[in-house]
């Protein structure tokens, strides 16, 4: 079986500020904020959303 995926640079910018917003919210309540963190979060938040979630609700 072969999977294929159109990875739009939307779902990208979705996934990007998504997961960024969500988890630097969570960063600030908890007084534990790090610009490093925000990347991280958003770079991996742009890469599975781009991916699981289109694939998830096909």
């Amino acid at each position: 079986m072969q999977l294929t995926l159109p990875l739009q640079l939307g779902n990208h910018v979705r996934g990007f500020l998504i997961y960024a917003a969500g988890d630097t919210a969570a960063a600030l309540l908890l007084h534990q904020f790090s610009w490093l963190r925000l990347l991280g979060m958003a770079l991996v938040g742009g890469l599975l959303y781009s991916t699981e979630v289109p694939a998830y609700f096909r």
